[in-house]
């Protein structure tokens, strides 16, 4: 099962990416395509991270698609719109100066490009509102500058995407339609997450109630060597004293501690009396090295309390920093395969102290028989 849930996010982004660039035919066609479909997959995932990312990548997709457009001879397009002034557009306007030594300074901006392909495509406004796509714009200047201050809305997310599609249709002939409104990837990502997250919140309960064991196994042999460090009265005077004075705890603790084991040959753990009252397994634990011959309980007890972390995006390729897109090399279905890993190996780890203190406790049993 592991194997097939580590590999179905791939697989469905695989075939997903297959059948897109089987759709195009012309090299002006990759970019914008590549950019939109990319947009579409975080889009699907509905996430909040991902909602960024889309969002992103929609209006660079968009503005990618605006420029290669105008960029295109005019025999690929049709326009009547002068290849100069095309050009102008998407490089920016020039601002002539009065010192004629100095170069005249040039200037980009979005409506000029929007300009630009209305120019070029008038037939284009009674399709798209294109001043939705200067609204949009703003806000990606603002999620880029602000980065992770900004939260993109439903909606408007959806109105790209929307536009974002229809512009790539009616521009470059790529249709992307039938994956923007398909279901059935997200549907089925999100199912392979939740079957992976059962899977490892079982063997996480299985961990817990081993973990549980182990300190239980532990208590019950320490009552065997040395029963008034495991007595309800120790622990409720212990607590008292902690209450009034923690160097009267001290002194207490190590005193009673010391003259238990005064027939063993067996250091006393450091420990503080605040650790050992929130849980006294931790001392149990660490005797339990030391006399029953399990090799390490103590560590295995306490690091098996760890707790993962599992909310983290489907995909957990980047992250935003300053609003800028940081890949990462660790996607979610290898984080979650390494914490099943790890919780599965200390799992084993734990199991095996609890039958060296029970085999201890065992021959305890034929000893007094």
């Amino acid at each position: 099962m592991e194997d097939h849930l580590s590999t179905h996010i791939h697989k469905e982004k695989r075939l997903a990416m297959i059948d897109i660039k089987e759709r195009i035919r012309h090299p002006w066609q990759r970019g914008p395509t590549e950019l939109i479909a990319h947009a579409i997959e975080h889009y699907h995932m509905h996430t909040e991270f991902d909602n960024r990312i889309a969002f992103l990548l929609f209006d660079v997709g968009v503005e990618t698609l605006f420029k290669t457009y105008l960029l295109l001879p005019q025999e690929v397009t049709g326009t009547r719109s002068p290849y100069q002034k095309r050009k102008g557009a998407v490089n920016g306007v020039v601002h002539p100066v009065e010192d004629e030594t100095r170069h005249p300074r040039r200037d980009f901006r979005f409506h000029d490009l929007i300009r630009g392909v209305l120019d070029a495509v008038p037939e284009i406004e009674s399709k798209f509102d294109l001043t939705h796509i200067e609204f949009f714009h703003e806000k990606r200047n603002a999620l880029y500058h602000d980065g992770n201050g900004i939260t993109i809305e439903t909606f408007n997310l959806q109105s790209y995407s929307i536009i974002s599609v229809g512009l790539l249709k009616h521009l470059l002939d790529i249709d992307l339609g039938d994956i923007l409104h398909a279901p059935d990837v997200a549907t089925k990502l999100t199912e392979a997450q939740n079957e992976r997250r059962q899977f490892l919140e079982t063997h996480k309960r299985e961990l817990m109630e081993s973990r549980r064991r182990l300190g239980e196994v532990a208590k019950l042999a320490l009552e065997v060597v040395s029963p008034n460090i495991t007595k309800g009265v120790f622990i409720r005077t212990l607590r008292r004293y902690y209450q009034e004075s923690e160097d009267k705890a001290d002194a207490y603790f190590f005193r009673v501690v010391k003259a238990s084991l005064a027939h063993k040959s067996v250091d006393i753990p450091l420990i503080e009396v605040g650790s050992f009252l929130q849980d006294p397994n931790c001392l149990y634990l660490q005797l339990a090295d030391a006399l029953f011959g399990t090799e390490d309980a103590y560590t295995a007890y306490q690091l098996s309390e760890s707790d993962p972390t599992w909310n983290v995006s489907p995909y957990y390729e980047g992250e935003l920093d300053d609003g800028n897109i940081v890949l990462t090399d660790k996607p979610q279905d290898e984080y979650l395969t390494e914490m099943s890993d790890w919780i599965k190996e200390w799992n084993t780890t734990v199991k095996a102290e609890i039958a060296r203190v029970e085999m201890w406790l065992d021959k305890q049993t034929v000893l007094v028989n």
